[in-house]
This record gives structure tokens, C-alpha cells and sequence, in this order.
């Protein structure tokens, strides 16, 4: 479909109408940049700020198919042409997920350029050095608890404003936008003659959907009680000291819980696992749903955040599902001795990726930087000694 032509059925979503509405987690600026966005937003200026070029990445029936299953899933919104910013639409394109599906990402670069974006609560997205800071007590192990949220992102029910802010670069016509089955008949000429497709949820590529995202899940679990403040693992927090810790990455969940080797469990089970249960309980009130295959309870041994933690060992490890494969790129592109700025681009941020768990390696790349200045995405360059040498 998008970008390499892969079926839009492929696409998730949840199949029901989206539960979640988190007005009430949020309050000044967060509140007004989630209900009406444009309100804060600079004034559209195409000679201050340059909108760049976007679009639907995929034919024109390749996109109205797309168009077609978000109206189906409660994702579409329709609005006429006076309501939108022209010149500040959106496109989108896919990236591959997993073998059954991909991840639709909103290019939403033109609203973005008109707006601040709200970082308070980005300090609290969890750090896998702060994970790997913590200390095992002598004779204890640690055992993890985590969920991943389903769809987390589909699952916001946002406001006319906007999904207005976040409008498709894919004017149809009156004849095409009757179509869907959300437009409204009232809009019909002479109200308007054009109209643009409207994405009603937040998506990523949305410069506000982290900040959003992320307060919205740790608001959620501090309220239902599943941790508290001084628990949190974050990015830029120091590692928690107590017998039990939490960190969220947006839609990712884990509970961490150091105890005795040798304890047996009550029949209550432990207090993460009881945690774990809490924020459950949570989401199912809000309309959400963990993801029965990335739950995980009571195991030493836990994969999330692109590593592996051992609970007995200590050991946290870049997850070698997802090193291997970029071992073998890394040393074919370094063996070949070309590249285009947007591989080097990909390289780079993957490697930053697997480097996270030991900071100081970071300052391994160096020269992969220094090839992609002042160079297009699309430029062929011919790989330095010292950058063949880096990869």
C-alpha cells in the first residue's frame, strides 16, 4: 500500500470505536494542545515558514483504499475546505512492522513547523541506562512484569479541531467525500465544494503525540496506583533504589521487582505481578487493551525497549534479534563502500539504538555524522578510510 505497495488490510487497528478519552489526565498547555491545537499554533506564513512537500505515498486507489479503512475503523474525518490549512496538510507512508503488518506514519512536518513542541513529560519516558543502573541485592533476583498497549496511539479520540490540524494533502471532491460513511450530508454545496480526509486519532509523525502519549500512560498509572513517582525509571532520573521500579516508553509498560532467590510466592502472587494487575485494570476502564502476546508476568528473563535484562545474571543486552541483522548491514555497507545519506541515516540511528545501553560507546560514532553534512538524503557518497573504519 503505502510506499511499497502493501495491502492496507495489513494496516492495525482496533476494530471497534476508541474508548480512551484523556481530557481528563491532562491540564494546561496539554489540554488545550489535544482539544484545539491551532489555537496555539503560529499563523500560517508560507514566506516564514516553508511548508514542505508532502503526500499520500501510494497510487491515487492505493490511497482512497486507505482513506476507506480508516472510515471503517472510526479513524476518518471529513471537512471542508474552509476548515483546513491548506497549504500545512499531511501525507503519510508505511514502515514494516512485522511480517503481517505495517505501521502508518503521519507526515505531518508542514503543522508541525507552526508549533511548539511540549516536552515536560518526555523527561519521564523510561531509560535503559537508568534500568541498567539498578543493583541486584546479594542473593536476590529480579523479575519483570510488562504489557504493551494495542494500537495505543488509534485508540485517542480527538476533537474536530484536531483531526482538522491533521488533514490529509488529498482534496476529493463532493461526488468522492459522500463516499465515507463519516460525512455529513449538511456539508453539502453550497456549503463546500472540496474537502479534505482528516485523521481522527493521534498518529506518529504528530510532533505533539509523544508528550501526549507518554503523559496520558504514566497520569494513568500514578492515579490507579500501579507506581509511584519516585519508582519511575526515567531518562533523565536516576535508577530507584526500592524493591520495585516502573518505566513507560509510551505505549510499553514494565514492572521490575527484585527478591529473594529462595521466596516463595503467597497466593496473592508478588507485588509486581499485583501491579501489573492494577494498570490492567486501568486500561480495561479506559477502553484500552494490553496485548496478550507482549504480556509477559513473574519472569526473570524479559525483552522490551530493544534489549534483554536477566534478572539472575544482571546482565541488560541490546536484543540480539534485532543486532544480528544490523551487524550484517552495517558490515556489507562497509564492505561495499557507498552509500545514500538516508542509509547512513538509518544506520546511524540504529547503532545509536544498540549503544544505549552503554553510553559511553556512543562516542564510537563519529565520521558515519560527518558524511551526512550539508548532503541530501538521495546523495550516493563514496565511504572514508576512517568511516569504513567506524562501521
Amino acid at each position: 500500500m503505502l510506499a511499497k505497495e502493501v495491502d492496507s488490510n495489513r494496516l492495525s487497528f482496533p476494530k471497534e470505536k476508541p474508548e480512551f478519552n484523556p481530557t481528563d489526565l491532562f491540564d494546561e498547555p496539554h489540554k488545550t494542545v489535544f482539544l484545539d491545537p491551532i489555537k496555539l499554533a503560529r499563523k500560517p506564513d508560507v514566506e516564514t515558514f516553508h511548508p514542505p512537500k508532502v503526500q499520500l505515498r501510494a497510487t491515487h486507489a492505493k490511497a482512497v483504499e486507505l482513506l476507506h479503512f480508516l472510515d471503517q475503523h472510526h479513524r476518518l474525518r471529513i471537512a471542508p475546505e474552509h476548515k483546513v490549512r491548506k497549504e500545512y496538510c499531511c501525507g503519510a507512508f508505511a514502515l514494516v512492522k512485522d511480517s503481517a503488518k505495517d505501521r502508518l506514519i503521519l507526515d505531518a512536518r508542514p503543522p508541525n513547523i507552526l508549533e511548539d513542541t511540549l516536552t515536560d513529560w518526555c523527561s519521564t519516558l523510561a531509560s535503559v541506562q537508568a534500568l541498567a543502573q539498578q543493583e541486584l541485592l546479594p542473593g536476590f533476583n529480579m523479575y519483570f512484569n510488562g504489557t504493551d498497549l494495542r494500537d495505543y496511539y488509534y485508540c485517542f479520540r480527538v476533537t474536530s479541531k484536531r483531526s482538522y490540524r491533521n488533514s490529509f494533502n488529498f482534496p476529493l471532491t463532493f461526488q468522492q467525500a459522500r463516499e465515507f460513511k463519516c460525512f455529513d450530508e449538511k456539508m453539502a454545496p453550497p456549503f463546500a465544494s472540496l474537502f479534505y480526509p482528516c485523521l481522527a486519532t493521534l498518529a506518529m509523525g504528530d510532533n505533539q503525540a509523544v508528550e501526549l502519549g507518554q503523559k496520558s500512560h504514566v497520569r494513568l498509572g500514578l492515579e490507579a496506583g500501579a507506581f509511584h513517582p519516585h519508582e519511575l525509571i526515567t531518562a533523565k532520573g536516576k535508577a530507584p533504589r526500592g524493591p520495585v521500579s516502573a518505566g513507560i516508553i509510551i505505549d510499553d509498560l514494565l514492572i521490575c521487582e527484585q527478591r529473594h532467590a529462595g521466596e516463595e510466592l503467597s497466593e496473592e502472587g508478588s507485588e509486581g505481578g499485583r501491579r501489573l494487575g492494577v494498570m490492567c485494570e486501568a486500561y480495561l476502564r479506559r477502553g484500552l487493551s494490553a496485548h496478550p502476546a507482549k504480556t509477559f508476568r513473574e519472569t526473570s528473563f524479559a525483552e522490551c525497549w530493544g534489549i534483554t535484562a536477566n534478572g539472575v545474571t544482571g546482565h541488560v543486552r541490546a536484543n540480539p534479534k534485532r543486532l544480528v541483522p544490523l551487524l550484517y548491514v552495517t558490515a556489507q555497507v562497509a564492505k561495499l563502500g557507498f552509500a545514500t545519506v538516508a542509509l547512513l541515516e538509518v544506520l546511524s540511528g540504529s547503532w545509536v539504538s544498540v549503544l544505549q545501553v552503554k553510553h559511553r560507546m556512543l562516542s564510537l560514532l563519529e565520521h558515519i555524522y560527518y558524511a551526512q553534512v550539508d548532503r541530501e538524503q538521495t546523495d550516493i557518497i563514496r565511504l572514508s578510510a576512517a568511516l569504513r573504519e567506524e562501521l
